[in-house]
């Protein structure tokens, strides 16, 4: 989304714009993939600076008392931290992962996936298996995400 949200930018349009266009060219197309547009539009979150403050489109509660995103964040911050981990360690925050029910929102608000990639070439086995694993399911979730 971002990557459209620049295209049309520089282009001086905006995705509204393009909607319009879609909608007089290809009626029945836009109307089969509405929602899934919508939601993507409307779905209220922001990076970084702004993490604590995420509220669900519905509603929601923000970040910080989704107890699932909380835990996450703590998870991503030991990861980024500058302290050398044991393996153990290691394995035990990313089985914790493997425990959490994530959302695409809290995948997309923590950006959780980037704290565990760095881990892809680890020197353990059982390190870098947790990790292509955990990157697997996520994508597996953004993945039905996108096609629902």
């Amino acid at each position: 989304m971002d990557y459209w949200l620049f295209f049309f930018r520089g282009a001086g349009d905006n995705i509204f714009d393009a909607i319009a266009v879609a909608a007089s060219e290809h009626p029945a197309a836009l109307r089969s993939r509405r929602d899934a547009i919508a939601q993507r539009l409307y779905t209220a979150y922001r990076r970084r600076s702004d993490r604590a403050n995420v509220i669900a489109d519905d509603g929601g509660v923000p970040c910080h008392e989704d107890p699932v995103a909380a835990e996450t964040e703590r998870i991503k911050a030991v990861l980024l931290n500058d302290q050398e981990k044991s393996e153990a360690t290691l394995l035990e925050l990313l089985r914790s992962l493997q425990q959490l029910e994530l959302t695409v929102d809290t995948l997309m608000v923590t950006e959780i996936g980037k704290a565990v990639s760095s881990y892809r070439k680890h020197n353990s086995n059982q390190i870098r298996h947790l990790v292509q694993l955990l990157i697997e399911g996520w994508k597996r979730i953004l993945d039905e995400w996108m096609s629902s």
